[in-house]
């Protein structure tokens, strides 16, 4: 009793061991693999739209609408409220001179030519460099939700500002306000780029360019075997894979009953195999080492052809399925080496 009490457990060890091996390789969603290159043969047969398919410009087309929107595109500045305070302090430091620096009419010119400055707008080095090149001819600013394009040529720099207002008041009086109220310090960008709504408008000048420009109706053909794969038919094929993609994200309870199905056909032969030895060849049924070998070998090789099929186009043809009948009847015979090729 002892004896066939360790066979059993051994064989049912044994038995579970191999069922969730495969198991866990059996391919739990069903998805659609394509090996395909652009410029080459489509390998496969005929290949039908699952569903309703927008037909997308392909990528060549795609990135030169992206290039000219890019090249034409006007991104979106804004005015900063920081820049405010050392607008105001500055005026504020102006006023506060005394009369025998510089006369009200003096100190009013010189006003209104900083909040001139500060209105045609003071931008970092970097973006009066690209309006200085022809770079940025022109700037957006959105106002109430709605974007009005403006010239940059009155735009300056803070050391191009300094240097306007140095040429325009050359006069000793006002190099002498400059230097103590530390001109240069409060001329700063007042206006920069407003990378969010820049972005967001890019995107949506994007996303109306490379709308689709067509619909593959269901059922209707996309490709088929010996079709070269032109940029056209690579994107149709990348959006077929995206919708095969989404289809495949089905709910639990299918989940449960494709789980279910795979696990109770893998059952269904591994009983199969342990009927025919217990009842056909009992003596093989009940010797562990024969029993391990058989299992084990079985095991061994439909992980490999997992791996090959999944590895390599075609890979499945390179696993010699026929070995396992060969060792089997080697050591067994002809019957039990058929039967075991069959559950393989």
């Amino acid at each position: 009793m002892k004896i066939l009490s360790r066979i059993n457990i051994i064989r049912a060890v044994l038995f579970v061991v191999a069922t969730a091996i495969l198991f866990a390789l059996f391919p739990h969603h069903n998805k659609h693999l394509y090996t395909y290159e652009m410029g080459k043969q489509w390998a496969y047969s005929l290949l039908t739209a699952p569903s309703d398919m927008p037909i997308y410009l392909d990528s060549i087309r795609s990135q030169q609408k992206k290039d000219s929107i890019d090249a034409a595109f006007i991104p979106v500045y804004k005015y900063i409220n920081s820049t405010r305070n050392d607008k105001a302090s500055l005026i504020s430091s102006i006023n506060n001179m005394q009369a025998s620096q510089l006369s009200a009419s003096q100190r009013n010119s010189l006003i209104s030519q900083i909040e001139t400055i500060f209105k045609n707008g003071i931008v970092d080095q970097a973006t009066y460099s690209r309006i200085r090149s022809g770079e940025l001819p022109a700037v957006r600013f959105i106002n109430n939700n709605i974007a009005a394009s403006r010239s940059t040529a009155t735009m300056l720099s803070p050391k191009m500002a300094y240097t306007r207002i140095d040429s325009l008041f050359p006069e000793p009086s006002y190099q002498t306000v400059f230097k103590n109220i530390n001109l240069s310090e409060h001329l700063s960008p007042n206006v920069v780029m407003d990378t969010i709504a820049s972005d967001k408008l890019r995107n949506d000048q994007y996303r109306k360019a490379l709308a689709p420009i067509g619909v593959i109706q269901k059922g209707e053909r996309i490709i088929d075997r010996g079709d070269i794969v032109t940029p056209q038919l690579y994107t149709l094929l990348y959006t077929y894979e995206q919708i095969v993609r989404e289809n495949n994200s089905t709910t639990s309870r299918e989940n449960i009953y494709r789980f279910a199905g795979q696990l109770l056909y893998i059952l269904t032969l591994f009983v199969m195999l342990y009927a025919y030895l217990q009842f056909f060849r009992p003596s093989i049924f009940n010797d562990t080492r024969s029993m391990l070998f058989i299992m084990v070998l079985l095991t061994a090789f439909t992980t490999f052809a997992f791996f090959m099929a999944s590895s390599f186009s075609g890979g499945l043809y390179l696993v010699p399925f026929v070995v396992v009948p060969i060792m089997v009847q080697v050591f067994f015979d002809s019957r039990t080496a058929l039967f075991c090729h069959i559950i393989e």
